[in-house]
C-alpha cells in the first residue's frame, strides 16, 4: 500500500511540476473569472496540503513562511506578499521527495493504523487519509492545468 501512494504521489508531483512549467509566466496570478483562485494560490495550497500528508505519516517538513497565505479560506488576493512561484515549486519538489522517502519506508502496520479522519468525524486508516489527501491535491493540480487552458483559449 505505502509503495502505491508512493508512486501515486510522485505521478501527481510530476504532472504538476509539468502544468506549473508551461504556465504563462505573466498570467500565473490571473483569476479566471475574477474569483476562482489563480495558478500560484493553487500550488501554494498544495504545498500546504503536502504538511497535512506530512503529518499523518509523521514526517518532519519545515513550514515556509508564505504558507498560511495559501490556506482554506485565505483571502487568494495576490496583492498580498506572496512568494514567486519559483519558491513554490523548489518546496513542492523537495516535499514530494521526503514525502515518497517516507511512504516508502512506512510499515503496513502504520500505515494500518486507525487514526481521525483528516476532513469529518469518524475514523479511517492513515492509508485512507493519505489517499484522500492525495486526490485533494490532484484535484487542485488539474484545476491549474484547466485555468492554463481557458487563459490561453
Amino acid at each position: 500500500m505505502s509503495d502505491a501512494l508512493a508512486g501515486h504521489l510522485a505521478w501527481t508531483n510530476r504532472f504538476l511540476l509539468e502544468w506549473l512549467g508551461r504556465f504563462p509566466q505573466d498570467r500565473r496570478l490571473e483569476r479566471i473569472d475574477g474569483r476562482a483562485n489563480c495558478a500560484t494560490w493553487q500550488a501554494g495550497h498544495i504545498a500546504g496540503n503536502r504538511r497535512a500528508i506530512a503529518q499523518q505519516i509523521d514526517c518532519k517538513l519545515g513550514e515556509p513562511t508564505w504558507l498560511p497565505l495559501f490556506r482554506p479560506g485565505s483571502s487568494g488576493d495576490p496583492t498580498e506578499d506572496w512568494p514567486d512561484l519559483s519558491a513554490i515549486v523548489e518546496d513542492l519538489q523537495a516535499t514530494a521527495d521526503r514525502l515518497r522517502e517516507r511512504l516508502e519506508s512506512a510499515g503496513p502496520e502504520f500505515m494500518d493504523a486507525e487514526v481521525p479522519h483528516v476532513l469529518s468525524d469518524g475514523r479511517v486508516s492513515r492509508a485512507e487519509n493519505v489517499v484522500f489527501l492525495l486526490y485533494h491535491e490532484g484535484f487542485h493540480a488539474g484545476q491549474i492545468e484547466q485555468a492554463r487552458r481557458l487563459l490561453e483559449g
